[in-house]
């Protein structure tokens, strides 16, 4: 099972990702500034969100060859391309909803999905040994079911949430804007903004569900 995920993250700098570029691509009718904004978000999120969870609080671990530190340098274009193509499928450009009502929907629909899928992804990494998770659970002996159920849920939930979030405020504010040329304002601010509330809200709903931020590594603690 190991091999897949070797596997995988080669396929995903080779193929899933510029599959995903050109299906945006499509969708913005060639607009590349804006698929390099939205396709930002997810990219951006996942190199910097694992790279301190592995290399300064030391949460995870990867069980691959090409490191930076124990964060492997392509993972952010591992995960962002995956999600960027997940998301592209999941949210339509034309819902027949308006407003709030196709805000929430997109945030709930990208959260829902994205919430069980890599949760499966990261059971069976885990379970193949390729990814390392140093969570209250695992310190505790538990299964892997378990030690992926402590955080992936709510950690990939609470991203699609805000993600799918901003991709429905970006596209309703785009084109609207005569100044929206600035790409690296939005992209500086929409990455930020989903950044601070995904993080946020992971750490409320993790310590809400388990009694704990799911920040902290037992690595070292000593063994119940």
């Amino acid at each position: 099972m190991k091999r897949f995920f070797q596997l995988y993250q080669v396929a995903a700098l080779l193929v899933i990702f510029p599959v995903a570029y050109l299906l945006w691509l499509i969708r913005y009718g060639g607009d590349h500034e804006l698929v390099i904004l939205i396709m930002s978000i997810p990219i951006l999120f996942s190199y910097i969100v694992p790279a301190v969870g592995t290399n300064w609080l030391k949460i995870w671990d990867f069980d691959t060859r090409f490191k930076l530190g124990r964060f492997r340098f392509q993972h952010g274009f591992v995960f962002g391309s995956a999600t960027s193509l997940i998301t592209v499928f999941v949210l339509p450009l034309e819902t027949g909803r308006e407003g709030l009502l196709n805000l929430l929907w997109a945030a709930f629909t990208l959260g829902s999905v994205l919430a069980l899928w890599n949760w499966l992804y990261d059971l069976f990494a885990i379970k193949a040994h390729f990814l390392l998770v140093y969570n209250r659970a695992w310190h505790e002996g538990q299964k892997p079911e378990t030690i992926s159920l402590h955080y992936a849920p709510a950690f990939f939930g609470m991203f699609g949430l805000f993600y799918g979030a901003a991709v429905k405020i970006i596209e309703g504010a785009w084109y609207e804007r005569s100044d929206h040329h600035d790409l690296l304002m939005w992209i500086m601010l929409s990455n930020l903004m989903v950044l601070v509330f995904s993080v946020g809200g992971y750490g409320l709903l993790s310590y809400l569900t388990i009694g704990e931020t799911g920040f902290k590594s037992y690595e070292q603690e000593p063994k119940p």
